[in-house]
């Protein structure tokens, strides 16, 4: 901020900032944001320690692993009432999902540290997609429940946030609404490299359409996107929840490292050799 000062500037009338790029981010962000007491959106390419920022409203975290610990360092600075909060796993690449337990952020760790968010949240966006050579998901918490945040309205997840090899004890059709506010408008789920099995996420829409109609359930629900084409290969799921108001609709979500023509990883000695215990991991991850 002196360097600011020389300058005679006190103040900027940011309302959003994008820090990127090869410049020198932790000293940009300590010069420019303790000046722009305005600014509502910031979006970040890495983890950086960041000062109070009472203003902001949403907080966009992409391209970068981001750790539990990085998180919980970041969360802390909004110190105000967050709206939206997204997270976008881009160009992260490991042996398997369990590889990167306490290495990558999952659903559950977001939602614990966003708890002081919950009365002003309405969108979560957490695309936890990685290239992965391997299905394994052992390690995957369960989905918390949301009901305490009381006005988020647009979720986007993995479907293995729900379906996964850890939920296989809990009944299919009800693990996706055991989680959901009552608030919620509008739900995404899309898949990872090694999806679970489609049946698993129609047997959770049908569940949906079930407890719509039966109790009354989700009445704000209008819309479910999702990029799993099994489940539009014939009309039922769509038609059931047609029936109780809500929409069923296709679309597909490509990110520069996630083309959905893209083809499997082949895993190589050193990717292999990697273990959740290694301390070399690439600069890249760290």
């Amino acid at each position: 901020m002196q360097a600011l000062k020389v300058l005679g500037v006190s103040s900027l009338p940011l309302r959003n900032l994008e820090l990127r790029g090869a410049f020198d981010l932790k000293w940009l962000s300590s010069q420019l944001i303790p000046i722009s007491r305005g600014l509502e959106a910031l979006t970040l390419y890495k983890s950086l320690p960041l000062p109070e920022i009472s203003s902001l409203k949403a907080l966009h975290l992409r391209g970068f692993r981001l750790s539990p610990d990085q998180l919980a360092k970041i969360l802390p600075s909004c110190t105000g009432s967050l709206k939206a909060f997204t997270y976008e796993a881009t160009d992260v690449t490991s042996l398997h999902i369990d590889e990167l337990y306490n290495w990558q952020v999952q659903a559950s760790d977001v939602v614990r540290h966003l708890e002081k968010h919950c009365t002003s949240l309405e969108s979560l966006h957490l695309d936890l997609r990685i290239r992965a050579f391997m299905s394994r998901d052992t390690k995957i918490d369960p989905m918390p429940h949301l009901d305490t945040f009381t006005v988020l309205q647009e979720l986007f997840l993995n479907s293995d946030a729900v379906y996964n090899t850890q939920s296989l004890e809990f009944p299919d059709d009800k693990s996706l609404t055991n989680f959901l506010p009552p608030s919620i408008t509008s739900l995404t789920l899309v898949e990872p490299d090694f999806p679970p099995p489609p049946e698993r996420l129609q047997k959770g829409l049908s569940g949906l359409a079930n407890l719509r109609r039966e109790q009354g359930r989700f009445p704000r629900l209008k819309r479910v996107t999702c990029d799993v084409k099994k489940i539009f290969d014939e009309s039922h799921t769509k038609d059931l929840l047609s029936q109780v108001g809500i929409g069923l609709e296709y679309k597909e979500f490509p990110r520069s490292d996630w083309a959905y023509n893209r083809e499997r990883l082949v895993a190589s000695p050193f990717i292999t050799s990697l273990s959740i215990d290694d301390e070399d991991l690439p600069t890249a991850w760290l």
